[in-house]
């Protein structure tokens, strides 16, 4: 989004006026506010529409589940941030919803978490296309972090009130999702 590279490059020539910084540190620099701005931006309407539609609470629950864990596994991405915005948005809704459409029973919520645990494993974490992981030794170091964040979040889980905890189970099975398709989106880029 034009704006947000906008006040990204305003707010890193604020930063860099007085100081010397290379020119790969100021691309970093920059890069990391319009990170920052966007998903900021993304955060605020979302926050608008749930809190509109009264599922705040819901939201809530749903983003720090499903971003907590996405932060150290990756997965998959849009190219562009309407394609983020859209996506992530009906992600959230998804998880948000399922839990009210579908009784998620016992023996279901055992074969999230099975589910989930395996696609970590297998696939976690997953390159960002604009940030690749620099080395084996910090893919493995992220795998640990995420198979350990996982099975922390799940205690979580497990100790909420049900219709939060089967958001929260969605949502880190959902972002577990993700993962998988990301392989299959790198996989496909390969291949053109």
């Amino acid at each position: 989004m034009k704006l947000i590279k906008r006040v990204s490059l305003y707010l890193t020539n604020q930063i860099t006026a007085d100081k010397e910084y290379t020119s790969l540190e100021v691309i970093k620099i920059k890069y990391g506010l319009e990170c920052i701005l966007s998903e900021l931006s993304k955060f605020i309407l979302y926050l608008a529409v749930f809190s509109f539609l009264n599922l705040t609470k819901e939201f809530i629950v749903a983003t720090l589940f499903f971003s907590i864990l996405r932060i150290f596994t990756g997965g998959f991405h849009q190219k562009t941030y309407f394609g983020c915005l859209l996506t992530s948005f009906v992600i959230l809704l998804l998880i948000i919803k399922i839990p009210y459409i579908i009784n998620i029973e016992y023996i279901s919520k055992l074969t999230l978490i099975f589910l989930a645990y395996t696609l970590i494993i297998i696939f976690a974490p997953m390159d960002h296309p604009n940030k690749p992981i620099p080395s084996l030794k910090r893919r493995r170091q992220l795998k640990i972090v995420s198979i350990f964040l996982y099975s922390f979040l799940l205690l979580i889980v497990v100790n909420l009130p049900n219709t939060f905890s089967n958001i929260g189970l969605v949502a880190l099975f959902i972002q577990s999702l993700t993962l998988l398709l990301g392989k299959i989106k790198l996989k496909k880029s390969q291949h053109t």
